[in-house]
């Protein structure tokens, strides 16, 4: 009485499938019946877990009063992502929809800064990297940087290999949320000085 429907029926198919198959081929369509749902099922999970504007969400760095006001002075010129869960090829396409959109939304305010935070992701797949990759050129010609935060090892070095991140310096990288919102801050407070 664990099981729920779909899980029996599968287990059904896999029994008529050794009655009339045998249990090579049972086992085989078991496997690729689970793997379908297992896929159905994780890619119903959001990916994204919120996105939110740079004018609401800060560094902890205590800036003076004139600082603080002009950031908050331009809305929309820096979006943070935070993403969650394992990314692969079911969950990817919607990062980079979002990421449209917010280019798309954000053209008379002047984004700046794209932040993806990856604390919360467990992993990602080699074929979530076509999804970076279409980023990658949906900023080409704009005057956006991406800043990566908090990635783990093992996707750092997927985007270093697949999407080419480090020769690329629209693309930054840090290790802790923080010290991205800080760098992005800075560049923004910059701009006000030239």
């Amino acid at each position: 009485f664990r099981l729920t429907l779909l899980e029996y029926l599968i287990v059904g198919l896999i029994v008529v499938s050794m009655a009339m198959l045998g249990v090579l081929p049972a086992v085989g369509i078991g496997m690729l019946l689970s793997a379908l749902v297992f896929v159905f099922n994780y890619a119903r999970i959001q990916v994204i877990k919120y996105v939110i504007e740079g004018t609401t969400y800060r560094s902890t760095v205590d800036r003076p009063a004139m600082d603080q006001r002009l950031l908050s002075k331009r809305p929309g010129w820096m979006q943070i992502m935070v993403l969650q869960g394992y990314i692969f090829f079911g969950t990817a396409g919607e990062i980079s929809e979002t990421v449209q959109n917010i280019l798309h939304e954000n053209e008379d305010q002047r984004l700046r800064f794209l932040l993806l935070d990856f604390r919360q992701v467990t992993g990602m797949d080699a074929s979530a990297m076509v999804e970076f990759q279409k980023i990658r050129k949906m900023i080409q010609d704009e005057d956006v940087s991406i800043v990566l935060t908090t990635m783990p090892t093992s996707i750092l070095q997927l985007m270093e290999r697949d999407v080419k991140v480090q020769e690329d310096e629209r693309w930054q990288i840090f290790d802790q949320l923080d010290d991205g919102l800080q760098w992005c801050e800075d560049q923004q407070l910059a701009s006000f000085n030239d």
